[in-house]
């Protein structure tokens, strides 16, 4: 067990380790007590009340118990503490054989090119070990905001749903796996030279209903995850848009995620998570999400390994939090590095078959971070192209702009219009965005210009 020397800053994880010694009762423990705190967890048998505190006034209970005996919904009751929680422990407490030391753990990506893995079994028992707080505070990786009665419910519902049955149902085979990815410079198209790549490279399927997960994720394509910089966003405090829906709801597995890549992507970064499986269902969106039930994963799964065959890709937008900043999205380099972001989002993969699986995305960076959803259609299509990939585009119940850019794709392909031409229209039209209005008609002007270049 390595020693964590005063005046010498720790690894996350070789403090994290250090919780969990080799030997003896391989107990959790935080120097505090926190032993005692589990097992009065594990004798109480749902009294909220003294889950609270553990009989120390110095060792709280990492997460607020007492926020679980008030949720209405029937699988939180007596048994969630008399046997999901025990069952919990015993698998944190595991923990200590599966990481013995800081070698052991699993490798954070903090590079680009790095890539790290870890069974389900061990993704849950790390979950739990976040559920009771054990992580070192500088890692921020601690469930108790989502129990905190300032939280939105729907993610303590589904945490609760993905301990419960990844702990009572039959053993889960498989692991979740996660990559850091950029494209080396030289890979990188010259987006305004790139007469070779034609749009119909990359064919488009447009929704102006359903959603990435249901209706992507059931046809096996790559999820987009539009994702903050830090990787997850705020899912372990107040978020509940996009990516912490995802995080916290849909696939709570991901969580680890938040510990396994810590550091901010760069311009030049995406993030691809692989091997999650679905544990729940939701409906509405931000201050209206809810938990709507547990979700059976009819996904494929690796004839070996057993992992979900999910691939979910985060990459991150510019944000553009005002009107001022708003229109610094037309500029040259803001078109430049979204596209680059997204080509790496869509680049062929590892383990990508021979023919490309579509991309189920969206309008990414267009609710809180304040992107045009027409830009952004166009530049994710652009991007496809160049990795050659299919897209399937969900607008989220806006019909207007999925007519429009319906209509605009097929224009552009009616016209064999190319990657350069695009590039080359949509900065034109960026250049004047002063005296027109403000990307509402982008895909008009540019169904007008492929015409006019026939």
């Amino acid at each position: 067990m390595p020693h964590l020397q005063s005046g010498r800053a720790a690894a996350p994880w070789e403090a994290f380790c250090a919780t969990f010694p080799a030997s003896g009762d391989g107990l959790p423990r935080d120097g505090d007590g926190l032993a005692d705190a589990l097992a009065v967890i594990v004798a109480a048998h749902g009294d909220g009340a003294e889950l609270v505190h553990s009989g120390r006034d110095r060792t709280p209970a990492p997460c607020n118990y007492a926020l679980l005996r008030r949720l209405s919904w029937d699988a939180v009751d007596a048994s969630f503490f008399s046997a999901t929680l025990p069952a919990l422990v015993a698998a944190v407490h595991a923990l200590s054989q599966h990481y013995p030391d800081a070698d052991a753990a699993p490798a954070q990506v903090d590079a680009a090119g790095d890539s790290t893995a870890a069974t389900y079994t061990n993704v849950l028992a790390l979950v739990g070990a976040a559920f009771f707080s054990l992580f070192p505070a500088e890692t921020g990786f601690s469930l108790a905001p989502i129990f905190s009665m300032r939280a939105n419910k729907a993610k303590a519902y589904a945490v609760v749903e993905y301990f419960a049955r990844s702990l009572h149902d039959p053993p889960r085979h498989g692991s979740l796996s996660v990559s850091r990815i950029a494209m080396p410079d030289a890979e990188i198209p010259d987006w305004a030279n790139a007469q070779d790549i034609h749009m119909a490279t990359a064919s488009v399927a447009i929704f102006d209903s359903g959603n990435i997960e249901d209706n992507g994720g059931a046809a096996g394509m790559v999820l987009a995850d539009f994702a903050n910089r830090f990787l997850g966003g705020a899912v372990l405090t107040h978020g509940a848009v996009q990516e912490e829906i995802y995080f916290g709801v849909v696939y709570p597995q991901l969580l680890v995620a938040r510990l396994l890549a810590p550091r901010p992507m760069t311009a030049e970064e995406v993030i691809v998570m692989e091997g999650a499986e679905r544990f729940c269902n939701y409906s509405g969106y931000a201050q209206t999400l809810k938990f709507a039930g547990s979700h059976v994963d009819g996904s494929p799964r690796h004839p070996e390994s057993g992992s979900f065959l999910t691939r979910i890709v985060a990459f991150d937008a510019l944000p553009f939090y005002c009107r001022e900043d708003a229109k610094a999205q037309w500029s040259r380099a803001c078109i430049d590095r979204e596209l680059r972001k997204a080509l790496t989002a869509f680049a062929r993969h590892r383990s990508d078959p021979e023919e490309l699986p579509p991309v189920a995305t969206g309008n990414w960076g267009c609710g809180a971070f304040g992107g045009c959803k027409q830009l952004k259609a166009l530049l994710q299509w652009m991007a496809a192209a160049a990795a050659g990939r299919p897209l399937a585009y969900f607008t989220f119940g806006d019909v207007e702009l999925a007519e429009a850019f319906e209509a605009t794709v097929a224009t552009v392909v009616a016209n064999s219009a190319t990657v350069a031409d695009l590039y080359s229209w949509t900065c034109s039209y960026g250049a004047s965005i002063g005296t027109l209005s403000s990307g509402r008609d982008l895909l008009n002007y540019v169904a007008q210009r492929a015409m006019a270049s026939a």
